[in-house]
């Protein structure tokens, strides 16, 4: 083949799968600045830092200084004598003497400065106060850490829940996505006879279990997203989540335990316990209070002049009951530290008691999630077989296909709820050592859990119960345009009817010509639109090699986007690796992994890759081209040997159940293939009949499409052979 294809297959899409932005748990731990609690905690330490700086403050001496005036007037008193004279004649002479005396004035102004010095008890309880403020400061910035891991803990919780719940709410739409129809089957299996009323009425209630768990897990799923809001301070609209990789592979009981003062509860009591240490030192003295008080002056004398004054003052309190007094000052400082001491030894047993216990749950939860898969790979088993099953009757068949899926649905919810119990176990861990860059790495159990649920998501997103039409044929063709043109409205009787889709080819020169030319674009409008009239879809086939390499590949994204204005129902890629030079094929495997990334970018289409079967048997590089945006693989298995073909493609298709899959088969000449690797030789009534034996084969398999014939003009060409 020398061209690819791109498909559209997408009977069932969760509506936000395409758009919703994909959010690390590693990115949302950036913002986790904003949980109410850390803000809280910081502003506490810088509560706890300025009060530091004040008890730093009042230890120093002090400034004080003072400004006196005196005005002075000595008071003024009036005094009345009785005075009694004699002369000499003898005679008396008695009157009255007032005297007044001069009245003193005078101001007086001083100025003096000074230091104040704590000393004994008063320098005593100051230094305490200051060694038990930074104590409490060691002790807040302690806290900003301890909410920084309670915080990332409880991150982790509503991330994993929100991851989980969300996948749950997929499968129970995904089971519920064919109710009426498969009510209305129900129904008339009961009617004709084929099953009782009582099992019509028992997978009926099912269908209203699958409602109720779609509500909780919707109403758990926004309590999640609420915590990571409230965690973030964003909001987060039309997120999608990724796995959560957390890897607890390194810890051990011995790792638990060394880490013990590297947890920030620790931390915080030992730093209260050291500080309760240091103040009862500030202890001790025999005064309960003293300081020594120094300044000088000046001030002017009684007479006008001005002087210089020197003073000091010491000044000591000491209590009448001094040793009572001093017992009961060092008795609280050392109750105090023994209550510090009481605590972060409490609090040493409670980290190594969370140590043993958070461990043992860790493992159990880690065989509870082994033994959900283990119920889930054989409810899957169940499921399979039912729709493998030949029965004589066939109410009883589609009864079973459905019960079994029921129970496979709920066996996958016990798997998810085992999975989210165990991310929290981990989550549980990693609070008491510590949450870095190494949480973040894969392991092995990652690995295999992040598989499992892609392989439930394959099973729920298109849910598929095995009533199908009978379209099932898919062609390449590879000079439609030509062969429309020419044949007109007998394009479509010359199709088979048990066409599904058609995958079309355009050439450089057509290309161009649906770009440039009205005439030929309506022309490609309305060979689709014919198409889609009739139930069949029509998908760009795109091909070339070179594609896989870097330097080619702007060239195929340039085709895309300027055919994107035409409807097609999908695009088909066939850049196969035995195509390329020997010398460039080593870089094929990353190449189309790339490439199927950057059309993704570029189509909100459906993708589609054929490929050789042997390349499709890495599972590695189909899961790769997967998550770079990858539909469906067309698995080319051209041999004629039917069981040969239902061997090799069981296999690949069962062991990758999120991946849609065609097989290619061919008819082409004997002059291109050997006869054994075409059905040409059979001719094309007997090639439609072993066509259709390995179509009902293959069908009762839920990613399984049908099969694509290489190639529709090779058809024509052959007999008609009964």
């Amino acid at each position: 083949m020398k061209v690819s294809i791109f498909i559209c297959l997408v009977l069932f899409l969760i509506p936000y799968a395409c758009k919703a932005k994909t959010i690390t748990l590693e990115q949302l731990q950036q913002l986790i600045q904003k949980d109410p609690n850390i803000e809280i905690a910081q502003k506490e330490y810088n509560i706890a830092k300025s009060q530091v700086d004040i008890n730093e403050s009042a230890l120093s001496p002090t400034l004080f200084g003072s400004v006196t005036y005196t005005n002075y007037s000595n008071p003024v008193q009036t005094s009345t004598y009785n005075v009694s004279t004699t002369n000499q004649n003898g005679l008396t002479n008695n009157y009255s003497e007032t005297l007044t005396p001069q009245q003193q004035r005078y101001n007086n102004i001083s100025a003096n400065i000074g230091l104040s010095i704590p000393l004994f008890g008063s320098h005593q309880n100051l230094k305490r106060d200051l060694i038990v403020s930074k104590s409490i400061l060691n002790q807040n910035s302690a806290n900003i850490e301890l909410q920084k891991w309670q915080a990332i803990k409880s991150l982790i919780y509503a991330y994993s829940e929100y991851y989980i719940r969300s996948i749950q709410i997929a499968l129970a739409k995904g089971f519920l996505h064919d109710e009426s129809l498969v009510k209305d089957i129900l129904l008339k299996r009961q009617k004709a006879g084929l099953i009782l009323e009582s099992d019509r009425l028992e997978l009926n209630t099912e269908f209203g279990a699958v409602k109720r768990n779609e509500f909780v897990y919707w109403k758990q799923s926004q309590d999640a997203l609420n915590t990571l809001q409230l965690l973030t301070g964003k909001t987060l609209n039309n997120i999608e989540l990724a796995y959560p990789y957390l890897n607890t592979d390194f810890i051990t009981k011995q790792v638990l335990i060394e880490s013990m003062y590297k947890n920030p509860q620790i931390k915080l009591y030992t730093e209260k316990l050291e500080g309760y240490k240091k103040a009862l030192s500030e202890t001790g003295s025999i005064f309960s209070s003293g300081s020594l008080s120094v300044s000088t002056g000046v001030q002017n004398s009684f007479q006008g002049g001005i002087g210089w004054n020197v003073s000091a003052t010491l000044n000591i309190g000491m209590p009448l009951l001094e040793k009572k007094w001093y017992d009961a000052t060092y008795s609280k400082a050392f109750l105090e530290m023994q209550k510090a001491e009481l605590e972060l030894e409490n609090q040493k047993k409670a980290f190594k008691n969370a140590c043993s216990s958070y461990y043992l749950q860790f493992y159990s939860r880690k065989e509870n999630l082994e033994f959900a898969k283990e119920r889930l790979n054989a409810a899957l088993v169940s499921y399979n077989t039912a729709k493998l099953r030949k029965p004589i009757n066939p109410g009883d068949y589609f009864y079973n296909v459905v019960k079994s899926k029921y129970y496979l649905y709920q066996t996958a919810n016990d798997y998810l709820e085992a999975l989210l119990e165990y991310f929290k176990a981990q989550a549980d861990l990693l609070g008491l050592i510590g949450y870095d860059d190494i949480m973040y790495k894969k392991d092995a159990i990652n690995d295999k859990n992040e598989n499992e649920i892609s392989n439930i998501k394959g099973i729920f997103n298109t849910p598929k119960i095995n009533y199908r039409n009978g379209s099932y044929l898919s062609w390449y063709l590879w000079n439609g345009l030509y062969w429309y043109k020419k044949l007109g409205e007998n394009f479509w009787d010359k199709i088979p009817k048990s066409t599904k889709r058609i995958f079309l080819s355009l050439n450089s020169q057509e290309i161009q010509l649906v770009r440039s030319n009205q005439k030929d674009a309506d022309v490609l409008t309305k060979f689709i639109k014919q198409a889609k009239q009739r139930d069949i879809k029509v998908e760009l086939l795109l091909g070339d090699p070179y594609w896989a390499l870097s330097k080619y590949r702007t060239n195929l994204i340039n085709i895309i986007k300027n055919l994107q204005r035409f409807p097609f129902d999908g695009i088909q890629l066939d850049i196969e690796k035995s195509q390329l030079p020997l010398k460039d094929r080593h870089l094929w495997e990353n190449g189309i992994v790339k490439t199927i990334s950057e059309v993704k970018k570029n189509t909100s289409l459906p993708i589609g890759l054929s490929m050789n079967y042997k390349e499709a048997e890495n599972k590695i590089l189909l899961n790769e081209l997967k998550k770079a945006g990858l539909n469906e693989v067309i698995l080319m298995v051209y041999t004629t040997n039917t069981k040969r073909i239902i061997e090799i493609s069981d296999n690949i298709i069962k062991q990758n159940p999120n991946l849609y899959f065609s097989i290619a088969l061919s008819c082409e000449p004997t002059s291109v293939l050997p006869q054994y690797n075409t059905f040409a030789r059979f001719g094309a009534n007997n090639s439609l009949l072993k066509w259709e034996d390995l179509y009902k084969h293959f069908s009762t398999i839920d990613n399984f499409l049908g099969i694509t014939i290489q190639s529709l003009e090779d058809f024509w060409s052959l007999k008609n052979e009964n």
